[in-house]
């Protein structure tokens, strides 16, 4: 995930960097930015894309493992969680290569649908072993870190809900190639999917 983010931010920083050049040029010359530059800065802006996806994979695989593991390893729990994050990643690709704003509406309503289960599918299960605890005789302690378990991970997937949210909603506000809100969501939101999953990740 730190490789692949930091992967992002690299590529993002050329295609900024590309994109200001050739608009100065345009400005400044009155230059055509059609052809090789178009052609340069939609393929780095196609790659940031692509790599948001696959960290995005990479994150919720992560916590689909997670959620299997505190559900004993009980395969039918992920079924659904599972066909999510791979409707996500399939959509998230197929956008980088369409101006439609539609699939990568439909990939950040997957993205966020899958973080609700899978929150929903974990944090439940940790609820009701702690519930279970209280009937054994442990003390405190057990109890502490069983709600300890479910603050981080509720915290988690909230961050990661609210990011889904707003791209969402900016997206149906204004298309996402005007919107310089979108782009800014958009780079908080790369950021938070991973940091948001990793202290929950740790548990």
């Amino acid at each position: 995930m730190l490789l692949l983010g930091t992967a992002q931010i690299v590529v993002q920083v050329a295609a900024s960097t590309v994109s200001i050049c050739f608009t100065q040029g345009l400005v400044r010359e009155r230059t055509n930015i059609t052809g090789g530059p178009a052609v340069a800065i939609n393929s780095l802006i196609n790659a940031t894309i692509i790599i948001f996806a696959i960290n995005n994979l990479v994150t919720d695989t992560l916590f689909l493992y997670r959620c299997y593991v505190i559900w004993d390893f009980r395969k039918k729990v992920i079924i659904l969680p599972g066909m999510f994050l791979l409707s996500t990643f399939v959509f998230g690709v197929f956008a980088s290569y369409t101006v439609e704003d539609n699939l990568i509406t439909i990939a950040y309503t997957m993205a966020t649908a899958t973080n609700i289960l899978l929150t929903t599918l974990t944090a439940g299960r940790i609820w009701w072993k702690r519930r279970q605890t209280s009937h054994t005789g442990l003390d405190d302690t057990f109890r502490k870190w069983y709600s300890t378990a479910v603050a981080i991970i509720l915290e988690s997937g909230a961050a990661y809900f609210v990011c889904g949210i707003l791209l969402v909603s900016t997206i149906a506000i204004e298309p996402r190639g005007n919107s310089m809100i979108y782009g800014i969501v958009l780079g908080i939101t790369r950021q938070s999917v991973v940091s948001a999953d990793i202290p929950s990740s740790l548990l």
